[in-house]
Order: C-alpha cells, then structure tokens, then sequence
C-alpha cells in the first residue's frame, strides 16, 4: 500500500481585499475557480492534516503534533459515516481535524475555511464533525458530527474529546462494575448491614457468587417465624430482635438523607396502612445521614424497612437511585422518591400485564420533543453520545420506577454506567438532567424492553377562588388503565415548617384525544398564590382539553391529611430523640 508523509496544515488564506467595481468580473471568475476547487478537494481523500494521537496533547499544546506515516486509501463520503461499534476498533483511530459544514448540517458539503485543528474549542453553533482516521489501515472515520443546534452555547469541547466521548457511548455495552452483580451477594449485604448473619454459608449458598444462586427461603422464613429454633438449629443467627425480609423476591427502594426523613416517614407509614406489605430498603451515605435518628431507628424497629448503606464514592446525588437499584438485595424493586406518595398498595404494579410482558414500567414526565425545558429534541445531541436512534416520546419523571432486575441484567449495567462512570456526560454537557431520562436511555442502548405510561402526568394543587386559575404543585401519574396512582410532591416538599395543605383540585389531560393540546408551564401568578414558588399544570383556559376536579371526588381525599398526621408524628419523634440525647450527654458530663 502506497503511503505519504503528512505534511504540517497549510494557513488558510488570507481574507481577499476589497476591489473596485470595474474589477467585478474578474473577482467573480476568481470566485468561481476557488468554488470549484473546493468541490474538487471534498470529492478527493483527505491525506494532508497531521494525525493526533490521544497521548499527543502535550506535544501538540507544546507545538505541534509528531510526523507520522498513514496508508492512503480511497474511500467514498458514505464510507466515512460507518459507525466504529467496538473499543477495540476504536483504539485504532486518531484525530485528524474539524471539518466545519453548510448550512447547519453535517452531512452537507463543507467550508474547509472553518476547519480547526483537534485542539481548537469548537463552538456550539458550528455544524460538522471530528474526522479520524485509522492508523492501519488508514480509512477515515466521522466522530461526533453536530448540527448547530444540538448543543448548549456553553459546552466547551474539541475534536480530541471526539474519542472520549464515543467510548463512554460504547462502554454502555461492556461495562463491568468494581463490585460485580451477584444477587446473593446483594442479598447477604442487606442481612449482615441489618445485624443478621448467615452462620452456614455453604448450606446457605450466599457466596455462591458465579450462579448467582438465592438464600434459601427456608432459613429467612425460620428468622420470621421461629428465630429460637433457627438459632438452635445452627443455620442463621439474628443479632437482634428484627426479622429478616420475608423473601427477596419483591421491595421497595427508597435513597435517603436527613433533611427528607419526614417525607419518608409518612410515606412509609402511609404505605403500611394502604395495605402494602414489601419489604422496604433506605439507601444512606454515611456522610449525609445518621443512622442513629430517632425517624430511621422507628421504621426499622416497627415498620419493615432496612438500612443500606452507600459505598462508592462516585455514587452522589441524582446517581444514588441507580446505585440503589443495581445492588438492591430485591430480585423486583419499587424505586420510589421520598417524596412521592402512593395513593393505594402499589404491589399489584408487579403482577400487571404490562410488567409481565416487559419487566419494566416508566412514567412520563410533563416534557416531550419541541416542548420541553431540557433541550432533549430530535436534534440533540445527546442521541449521537449514547449510540440510540432518537425516538419521539415522553420524557421520563424517575420518582417512580418498576423493574425485574433479573431479567434486565444488561439493562443496569449500561443504567450503572451511566451514574458512575465519569465524567458525566450527558450533565457536563447539559443534555440530561439528573438521572431522570438515564433509565429509559440505558434501557433504549440495550435494546431492552420497557412500557411507559400512556396517560400523561397530571398535576394535585389549588384552583383560584372564583377564578379559573390553576396552579399545580405536585405532579400526578397514573397507572396503566389511567386512575390516579402517585402524587409527587417535588416543588413543596414536607418539612417541620412545611406541612400546609396543597391538594384542593387535580388536573388531567382528558384521554382520547392527541396531545396536540398537552402543553405544561412552569409560571406562577404570585397575586393568586403568593405561598408558591412556581407552578406546573395549564394554568389558564384549560376546560377544552384537562379535567379539574375537586379532590374530595377522589377515593384518596383524605390523603393529605394523613400525610400531614405522619409529618407531625415523625417530628415528635426526632424532637424526643434530641431531647433524649440532650439528656444522655448532661449525664455523663455530670458523672465526668
């Protein structure tokens, strides 16, 4: 095979002066052969830019990149476009250039004249893509190809970050996490952080970690109902008085930290007198949340709930949930924010035809393409960065998430990748927000099934006196046959000083109709409701297409009230448990 020594970038040419009239012909005879050549360069194999390599950014910020040798090839525009679809294949390329394209399009012909080197920041209103070429065999390769509307004016990148970024796309499918899944293993760290341990591991199969293989229920079932004879049979010791989960077959997750352990509280305690009977996991980082609080200590005691603890460092903030549900000790989980409330047992959402059928269950959030706050449209970027085709659907609202985690094994890999892998991204680069959308894209990347919600999310709040003025706080979803089944409330949430009512009406979108006429508004009118910050719903002329009923029509109009009930007891109960060691510390320092 032929090779060339690459040759350093030739300047691009200066500006052309101003010439007078009588010299128009002439410029546009020159026009038109400079046209023509750049139409001729487009059609012919790009050979002479320098090759970065990832390991040259020092040498190119110190003056420029080594001289290397590349085969040259010919190779069609359509060529180019092929996808690299292995990390393999991917170490094997490297960074030639931005070449800026026409008319906001990267598969339009190009302006050379706005091609930048691969250190050179591109701006997020330059359409084009980061050409790479493979070092063997010396074919070029389109990485990272953007119109001029898919991304922030505030992103900051270059053509060197090209490969960063397709390798996190392409991690999704071949992430292995520090911790390995074993579901046994999940399942013992839930008994051994709640003070229970297994004494014959062999018998028991809790470390066999290769087949994945589940505590036998016959010891769990023994702790509940005969710790006695459990212990004198030398199977499993219990440490305390608490019972182990009943079976690791179903549960409910929730993430935790101090300043929502009322909302917990209530949920909690509104979900045992509903009815719902599952275990009940609290996912904590140690260094937000004492564990000792008199809140955590009762609904563990009492209420069926356990203390899991967060390790990995990385798992911070939005990505705790995905940390919670890959190593849930429950085979089924229930993730549920803390601050959103079931309006009935949610337990039947595990026996629903929907679940069965794709082992998943996603609720829409108020946005979709072309009306939405977060920027996720068709052109987005963010479908190039996960490898996905872009599909036109809801957001998705993460305060409640079903999945089978047994049968989404590849699924929450890619979700774990996501939340841990750094860096983020789809945040850094402001396409996501949270981890709200994380779970439905890693289950779109694996081409795993999932059912979304087909009503869209409604809003709980106050109707203006007299007036037909609305203002949501809370946001409505619904379950599969369109009856109201959780009410989240995000923007007010409770607290020692906030536990007014709020729920006097809630809106939906009328169902069979399009949803030409769904349109969600983040706007208060503060003369009407001075107590909000904002309000989310159809504030105004909204009889034609949403419903706005009074929530005393609803099975569930006492809700609140109880809510309310649970946040005042769940205060008491922190207030006595300052008070008591308030009490323990005046002792011992008087004994001191």
């Amino acid at each position: 095979m032929t090779t060339i020594r690459e040759a350093c970038p030739v300047a691009a040419p200066k500006p052309m002066m101003k010439h007078h009239a009588a010299m128009a012909p002439h410029n546009d005879a020159i026009l038109a052969l400079i046209e023509h050549r750049q139409q001729s360069d487009e059609r012919k194999p790009i050979i002479h830019e320098p090759a970065y390599k990832d390991d040259d950014a020092e040498a190119l910020a110190a003056g420029g990149p080594k001289m290397v040798e590349i085969p040259v090839v010919k190779q069609s525009r359509e060529d180019m476009w092929k996808k690299i679809t292995s990390l393999k294949e991917l170490d094997e390329y490297d960074c030639q250039a931005w070449r800026r394209t026409k008319k906001c399009n990267p598969r339009h012909p190009r302006t050379p004249a706005g091609d930048k080197s691969c250190t050179r920041q591109i701006q997020a209103n330059e359409a084009g893509f980061c050409e790479y070429k493979n070092r063997r065999t010396g074919e070029l390769r389109v990485l990272m190809p953007a119109t001029c509307k898919s991304r922030y004016s505030t992103l900051k990148y270059t053509c060197l970050d090209a490969k960063k970024m397709l390798r996190y796309n392409l991690m999704a499918l071949d992430y292995t996490p520090e911790e390995p899944l074993s579901f046994a293993t999940c399942q013992r760290n839930l008994l051994e952080e709640n003070g229970f341990q297994i004494a014959n591991d062999n018998q028991a199969g809790a470390m066999d970690t290769e087949s994945n293989n589940t505590i036998p229920a016959s010891d769990l079932v023994r702790v509940v109902q005969d710790p006695i004879a459990a212990i004198q049979d030398n199977s499993v010791v219990v440490q305390d008085a608490k019972s182990a989960p009943p079976s690791f077959s179903k549960g409910i997750v929730y993430v935790i930290y101090d300043k929502l352990l009322l909302s917990v509280y209530a949920s909690i305690r509104s979900l045992r007198q509903l009815g719902c009977t599952l275990p009940i996991e609290l996912w904590y980082s140690a260094k937000e949340t004492n564990i000792s609080h008199p809140i955590l200590l009762e609904v563990t005691a009492k209420y069926g709930a356990y203390l899991r603890e967060i390790r990995d460092p990385r798992a911070t903030k939005f990505y705790t949930k995905i940390y919670a549900t890959f190593y849930s000790a429950f085979d089924q989980v229930l993730l549920l924010d803390a601050d959103n409330f079931a309006v009935r047992d949610p337990s039947f959402l595990f026996q629903t035809q929907e679940f069965n059928n794709t082992g998943a269950i996603f609720w829409p959030d108020f946005w979709r393409p072309n009306r939405t706050i977060f920027g996720l449209t068709s052109v987005s970027y963010v479908w190039e960065l996960l490898g996905i085709k872009y599909v036109n659907m809801f957001e998705q609202e993460s305060g409640q998430v079903v999945i089978d985690r047994r049968r989404h094994v590849k699924a929450m890999h890619a979700l774990l990748h996501y939340g841990l892998s750094e860096p983020h991204y789809p945040a850094t680069m402001n396409l996501l927000w949270g981890d709200k959308d994380l779970f439905r894209m890693a289950w779109l990347r694996t081409n795993s099934t999932f059912h979304m919600i087909e009503r869209p999310a409604g809003s709980a709040g106050m109707k203006a006196e007299h007036l037909d003025v609305f203002c949501g706080v809370t946001m409505v979803q619904h379950d599969a046959q369109g009856d109201v089944l959780f009410l989240h409330r995000n923007l007010v949430k409770f607290s020692a000083d906030t536990r007014d009512r709020m729920w006097s009406h809630i809106q939906q979108y009328k169902t069979g109709q399009t949803l030409q006429h769904y349109d969600v508004k983040g706007v208060v009118d503060h003369r009407l409701f001075p107590q909000f910050r904002k309000c989310y719903g159809k504030r105004i002329y909204y009889k034609r297409s949403y419903t706005l009923t009074d929530i005393n029509e609803f099975p569930f109009k006492n809700l609140e009230t109880e809510l309310i009930e649970y946040v005042i007891e769940g205060d008491r109960l922190s207030k006595q448990g300052i008070e008591a060691n308030s009490s323990i510390a005046s002792i011992e320092q008087h004994k001191a």
